[in-house]
């Protein structure tokens, strides 16, 4: 099938509107073709030869469903009339749900139709976003009420089971949200939230830290240590008393390292060849060590 080829006039067609089944998809921006594509994919459904460019009728069994797409309105509208609408409905959103996952980033409304009696029976009834009728439900709440005189309360179990049917529903709620458990008693719902990843892990319990850890015991033996240098001043010769200052400044880095040791931000192994990088600029007894602690360089370097 060609769809470039198709009439761009409707069909003339019979339609029986008593006891229809409504859905409509809404968009945001709406690519071109989809309805086109969606022919060309169903092509053994059509009831021929009611086919257009911007509308189809398929059949299937004893159910006839016509799709009617009004691109200056971004929408596409589906209507059913048979004995097993339900199910002919479901074959049709599995195939255009699946052609808009082909599209990135596509922004798409499911309109499901209000049941209220107002509405039940009318060519054009409220219509309510699906999203928004999963959002009441994940927080139990059970009935939405229509925006039609003379405002109905209705339920949204019994609004999503005359559509999408609530077996299938719940089936993909609970793969989309494991954490999630519905209790469907009757025409209510009970949600229970399970424990999610976040609040197993907001429940376990914190490990508190030392006052010490935070570096404050690090800031503490520095200041004693520069302490000690100033004190040693007075005491020592001029070439040991530069030894010690040497000795002090190189015990800086040991403090950061050993601050990062502690905040879990560098590993065992880092920790180590960082301290032997500070051991070896000890003056004096800084090659000595070095070599004592890195064997493998002496071996190299004979």
């Amino acid at each position: 099938m060609a769809p470039q080829l198709l009439d761009s006039n409707p069909r003339q067609y019979e339609w029986n509107p008593s006891d229809n089944l409504f859905l409509r998809y809404e968009y945001d921006f709406m690519p071109k073709g989809i309805l086109t594509r969606f022919i060309v994919e169903m092509h053994h459904y059509i009831d021929e030869p009611k086919v257009w460019r911007s509308g189809v009728i398929l059949k299937r069994d004893n159910t006839f469903a016509e799709l009617i797409e009004t691109y200056d309105r971004r929408e596409i509208k589906i209507r059913l009339s048979g004995t097993n609408k339900r199910g002919f409905l479901e074959v049709i959103t599995d195939k255009l749900d699946e052609i808009h996952r082909s599209y990135e980033r596509l922004k798409v409304k499911k309109m499901i139709p209000c049941n209220c009696f107002a509405c039940k029976d009318s060519q054009t009834p409220h219509f309510y976003d699906f999203e928004k009728l999963r959002q009441r439900m994940a927080n139990n709440k059970q009935n939405i009420e229509c925006d039609k005189p003379p405002y109905n309360e209705v339920n949204i179990l019994n609004l999503i089971d005359d559509t999408i049917g609530r077996d299938k529903f719940i089936q993909k709620e609970t793969e989309r949200e494991s954490n999630i458990n519905y209790h469907i008693h009757n025409s209510q719902v009970q949600i229970n939230q399970g424990t999610s990843a976040m609040a197993e892990n907001q429940n376990k319990p914190i490990r508190v830290k030392s006052a010490w850890a935070n570096g404050s015991f690090y800031l503490f033996v520095f200041v004693v240590v520069v302490a000690g240098i100033g004190f040693l001043g007075n005491q020592l010769a001029f070439p040991t008393f530069c030894v010690v200052v040497i000795g002090g400044i190189l015990f800086v880095p040991i403090i950061g390292a050993l601050q990062l040791k502690q905040d879990e931000r560098l590993q065992d192994e880092t920790f180590l060849e960082l301290m032997k990088m500070v051991i070896g600029q000890l003056p004096l007894i800084g090659d000595v060590l070095g070599k004592v602690l890195n064997p493998s360089n002496k071996s190299e370097n004979e």
